[in-house]
């Protein structure tokens, strides 16, 4: 099974800062089920008489800490906010590995205070997909120049009598702690010497035949959520006979399995024994 149950951290207790008279207030995160790597955390601000907090700025940051000393996040959706009248802040995570590696937690930032929450994630390697950057997209890793990553999400088929379209989220790595999802105009890395302007991106995806170019179709961008695209007329069986190609280009320049013009696609299937390995 690719879906985690729910996991709900216990409240934290917190007094706020900056004010005469100390209003303690419940932290509370709750994470949904994860699915292909993705899902969706809830942060919850009530005041000590568990009426909701309406007001202040939230930040989430996940963070793995790996069992080598290496540590690093994972890209969000809507990373930083505000509550809602609910006392509520809702974002998407996408996790790239499972816990087997390390810890996961979740950093909540409220009030210019930090909280942790432990989690756990359980995924397959195979739930998201890696492709790299050639010799002019780079960025710094361990003290040497490396080809940018770019992780790419499945966010699930529609396929019935009206649908027959598949959905990915994009997002590219700034540094190990920092990733940008993909939309026209963004610039990665801004002011460092690994600045690297998103061209016009092109995403396509191919689901038989794909040698045939008229079997490709462009996926269109959700214009309220920046880093999703999504393709229709793909000829889906929805089942696990399906197999997705996905095809990225951005400034022109192809992005592949090894950064070479000879490198892979990324390519989902459905069968629910997939698990393979995929380097960061």
């Amino acid at each position: 099974m690719k879906r985690l149950v729910a996991i709900f951290a216990l409240p934290l207790i917190l007094s706020a800062c900056g004010s005469d008279d100390e209003q303690n207030h419940n932290v509370g995160l709750s994470m949904g089920d994860i699915e292909n790597g993705v899902a969706e955390l809830t942060v919850t601000i009530t005041d000590e008489n568990q009426d909701p907090v309406t007001e202040g700025d939230i930040t989430i940051t996940p963070i793995m800490y790996m069992d080598s000393g290496m540590i690093h996040s994972t890209p969000v959706a809507n990373q930083y906010g505000q509550l809602n009248q609910n006392g509520q802040f809702t974002s998407t995570a996408y996790f790239l590995m499972a816990s087997m590696n390390g810890q996961w937690q979740i950093e909540v930032e409220f009030n210019n205070e930090t909280h942790t929450f432990d989690i756990e994630v359980e995924m397959m390697m195979s739930d998201r997909k890696v492709l790299k950057g050639n010799s002019t997209d780079l960025i710094e890793h361990m003290d040497s120049d490396v080809p940018r990553s770019y992780y790419l999400f499945n966010l699930g088929r529609e396929v019935n009598d009206t649908q027959n379209q598949f959905s990915v989220y994009v997002a590219a790595r700034e540094t190990l702690m920092e990733y940008h999802a993909i939309t026209d105009g963004a610039v990665l890395n801004q002011g460092t010497a690994y600045e690297y302007t998103l061209g016009t991106i092109v995403v396509e995806m191919c689901s038989a035949n794909c040698d045939n170019e008229a079997n490709w179709k462009t996926a269109i961008e959700n214009t309220e959520a920046a880093g999703e695209y999504t393709a229709t007329a793909l000829n889906l069986a929805g089942d696990e006979t399906d197999s997705i190609e996905v095809r990225l280009s951005i400034g022109g320049d192809r992005k592949t399995s090894d950064g070479s013009e000879t490198g892979y696609n990324a390519t989902f299937s459905f069968a629910s024994t997939e698990s393979t390995m995929s380097m960061m």
